[in-house]
Parts: structure tokens; sequence; C-alpha cells
């Protein structure tokens, strides 16, 4: 394990501290990090104006509370003994897609000895009372992915969810579940042998500290991480309310694509897929050739040969974004965003001057590519 991970500092500790609070969510907690200029200086109360931000009373009592720090003291005591890696939303090893998330988390627990990121990350969601035909879909089409440099994320729930970490496992990709409780707890206790498969061969992640509670309400935040990690989300049966369509809403509030598998109208776990699909919430699939060309991850390692310095035409801006997706190619508005200094709205007017010069083309799943 990289040592990079267990930055013991200040920035980490109250970071932690911030997360863990009852009082606040990750939204609010950033507002105040804004405010004050630090997370370290959200809890010296020295800079935040409490009239001007509205500050409940009960949110500075927290921030007051001596054992407020004491608790992220001992967790972050805890990861290291445990070789637990933690990472706080500023840090530069925080996962990209997930930050570009308006409710991202400030804290996420990680363990295990996979990436946390690739070239393509596919979220797979589904029933936890999948049928057989449910996962035979989901294992041929992780099957028919293998090759890639791709990322499997699930919730290690019963199901399609166990399914397609188990089917990513024998197809040597790596994968991610993503917890609806703290590391230590293992949740359905029938997979204690997949959560060590899991560990061993990719990663296990949690938003939750060890004192959060445990309640039903921790898996729709949950389902956001799994959609705020991936390019895409693939739903593979689901009941007409099942949680995977929680996933799916939430994956197209990200503006990331979503796919679903269709099934027979007679079948219960077919109609949250057929009902996405008929309510263009999602773009039907029927195997992973279809969601490699909508995707366009078949191009992704093609050559590219234009030379964007010859076009005189570019302003700087317009060149390092240019040069951005020349060299990385096939690239997200997400990604993008990351590596420049941009606003979205100024990356978005110059994507499409690049577009109008000819120089880039827009692909299915909202990705850039150099026009050949």
């Amino acid at each position: 394990m990289n040592d990079k991970y267990h930055m013991n500092n200040d920035s980490t500790l109250y970071m932690t501290a911030l997360s863990m609070m009852k009082s606040i969510g990750p939204s609010m907690a950033r507002k105040l990090i804004n405010a004050a200029g630090s997370a370290k200086e959200v809890f010296e109360l020295k800079t935040l104006n409490h009239a001007m931000y509205k500050i409940p009373a009960k949110v500075l009592d927290e921030l007051r509370d001596s054992q407020t720090m004491v608790s992220a003291e001992k967790e972050l005591e805890f990861a290291r003994k445990n070789n637990i890696q933690v990472l706080t939303y500023y840090d530069p090893t925080f996962p990209f897609r997930l930050k570009q998330c308006s409710d991202s988390p400030l804290v996420i627990f990680a363990k295990g000895s996979g990436a946390l990121e690739s070239k393509h990350m596919l979220a797979i969601v589904g029933t936890r009372k999948a049928t057989s035909y449910g996962r035979s879909v989901c294992k041929k089409l992780i099957e028919d992915l293998k090759g890639l440099d791709l990322t499997i994320i699930s919730g290690l729930a019963l199901g399609i969810d166990g399914t397609a970490h188990e089917s990513a496992i024998e197809s040597n990709l790596n994968t991610i579940g993503v917890l609806g409780h703290d590391l230590t707890r293992i949740y359905p206790h029938q997979h204690s042998e997949l959560y060590k498969k899991v560990e061993h061969n990719g990663l296990l992640i949690s938003e939750f500290s060890r004192e959060a509670m445990y309640t039903v309400g921790n898996f729709p935040s949950r389902n956001r991480i799994i959609a705020g990690m991936a390019d895409a989300t693939v739903v593979i049966e689901s009941a007409e309310k099942g949680g995977s369509l929680i996933t799916a809403d939430i994956s197209n509030s990200y503006n990331r694509e979503v796919f679903a598998f269709p099934g027979r109208i007679s079948d219960e776990f077919s109609r949250g897929c057929n009902s996405l699909i008929k309510g263009q919430g999602a773009a039907m699939i029927e195997g992973a050739q279809d969601l490699i060309e909508m995707m366009n991850w078949n191009n992704s390692e093609r050559p590219v040969n234009i030379q964007i310095d010859l076009f005189e035409c570019l302003n700087e801006s317009e060149k390092e974004i240019a040069q951005l997706i020349k060299k990385n190619d096939n690239v997200g508005m997400d990604f993008l965003l990351t590596h420049s200094a941009l606003n979205i709205s100024t990356l978005c007017n110059i994507l499409l001057q690049l577009e109008f010069k000819n120089i880039i083309t827009s692909l299915p799943g909202k990705v850039y590519s150099i026009k050949a």
C-alpha cells in the first residue's frame, strides 16, 4: 500500500472530522471550507461570519466540541493500523469523476490492492433477486469487455451486484465494491468470501466511518458514489421500484450515460429496465458490443496523427483543450474540467468552437475526439 494515502496531516484530519459530523453534509461542509479558506480554519471559527452563512447552532456546537476532533484522530489511527486509504475531496488522488458531482463525499475510505481509476469506469447494478437470465446476461457482458482498461463498480449486494464483482474478477478486470456502511462491517453476511476476493483483486470503498449509524438511508448515499465514479451505468434486471433505478436516476442527473437490458414484459424483474428504456431514462443494449460502440470505447487506442500546433486559427485556451483531447483521445467533459483550469461554461464554448473549426468531433457517450 502506498504511503501517499496515509497523509496524517492537518488537512486530512480536519476533513475527516468534518465528514464525521452529524449536523452537516458534504455540500454544506464544502461551503464552510470555501468561506473559511480551509477545513482547519472552519474549526478555528475565526474567519467565518456566522450570521452571513447562517450556520445553525447545532453545527457550531459540534465544531466547538473537542470530541469531534478526538473521534477523527481515532478514525485516522485505525485507518493507519489497518492499511486503509483515506482520501479527501481535495487530494489529487481523489477519483476525478466523483469530484465533479455536486454531492461528492468529503472523504472516502478504501482498502484493497486495486486501482481507484482506470481509463473506462462502468457501474453495473440490478436486483438482489436476480434470475438465471439476469446472472447470465451480466456474466456475458463482462466477459465480452475483457481486454479493455476497465473497472467494474457495484455495491456488493446479493444478486446482480455480486455477479458483477465475481465476473470482473474471473475476467481479470479491476473491480470496486462501494459499501453502504463502514469497512469493518460485512453485509450481506453471505458475501464474506466475496468481500475478501474484492479486497484482494480490487478495492472496497466507503464514505462511512466506524461511528456512522447503519441505516437504510445509507444505501441511496452509496448509490450516488457508484454512479459518480462511473462513465456509465448499466442496469440488469430491476423491479418497477428497485434501488437500481435510483442509481440510474442519479447517473442521469450527473449527465452520465445509462444503459439497460430489456426483458419480457411479463417478468417482474424486467419491468424496471423496460420502463427506463420506454421513458428514455436509459439506452437499450443487448450486449457488450452495443455498449462499446455507444461509448466509443472500440476506437480508444487508435493513433492520432493530426498536429494541433499547425492550426494557427486556435487561441491558447483552444490549443490547451485540443492537446488534452489529442493526448488522451475520447475524453469526456469531466476529464477536461479536471485537467484544465476552465469553468464549465468556458469549456463548453471552447469545445463548440473546436467543432466549428473541424478540429474535434463529438461522439456518443458525451466524449470528444480529434477529427481524423
